[in-house]
């Protein structure tokens, strides 16, 4: 008796023992299918997940609204980005003409966008069929500058479709463009009033006019 019971015992024990890999197996597949739910870690332009204008449709996922948004934004015309993605309580801060105008400004410093990298995703008030808003944060590779840092903020509108309600994107090279150019400026405006003050101290010269 004593010996059959060890051998149920041995069972049992060889049994959860194999059963420990199956669980971590199922654990990782959860986790991996979680993970896909999510999106790429990073895109690039033309990589045929991306959205255009006319599949922004109510069931699109956030993360993949977001990659789109940020592709389309150097890689199309701003102003129909502009059109297609903004939330009207940004449309009714920044105009269409501003907003291309800081497009072209940063394209111009950074040139072309090779990489999208995610690095943070929430999402927040589940009252929609999902997600209602939430915001990212993403790194951005161009040829120029490989570490630019992008924020996006959205939400659902009536219709359901997402829309942005906040894009902050930072640039080291376009911070350093700015800095020289105002410190330009800043010596621009002191020659000038250093000469004006200078010719105040200047004897007049006589009229030669007949």
């Amino acid at each position: 008796m004593r010996a059959d019971k060890m051998v149920v015992v041995g069972l049992l024990a060889a049994a959860f023992i194999i059963s420990v890999p199956d669980m971590a197996v199922g654990q990782s597949r959860a986790t991996s299918a979680d993970h896909s739910t999510r999106g790429k870690a990073s895109v690039m332009p033309g990589d045929p997940e991306l959205l255009t204008f006319e599949m922004l449709t109510p069931d699109v996922d956030s993360q993949l609204f977001v990659d789109s948004f940020l592709v389309s934004l150097f890689t199309m015309d701003p102003g129909e980005v502009y059109d297609a993605y903004l939330h009207p309580d940004m449309t009714a801060a920044l105009s269409r003409e501003a907003f291309q105008q800081q497009v072209a400004e940063l394209k111009d410093v950074v040139g072309p966008l090779t990489r999208v990298d995610l690095t943070y995703l929430r999402q927040k008030d589940k009252g929609y069929d999902g997600m209602d808003g939430g915001w990212t944060e993403h790194v951005l590779v161009f040829e120029r500058d490989p570490r630019v840092q992008a924020r996006v903020e959205f939400k659902r509108v009536g219709d359901g479709r997402w829309r942005v309600t906040h894009s902050g994107i930072r640039s080291a090279q376009l911070d350093r463009l700015q800095e020289a150019r105002a410190a330009a400026g800043q010596a621009a405006e002191g020659t000038a009033d250093g000469g004006e003050e200078g010719g105040d101290n200047e004897p007049p010269t006589p009229d030669s006019r007949p």
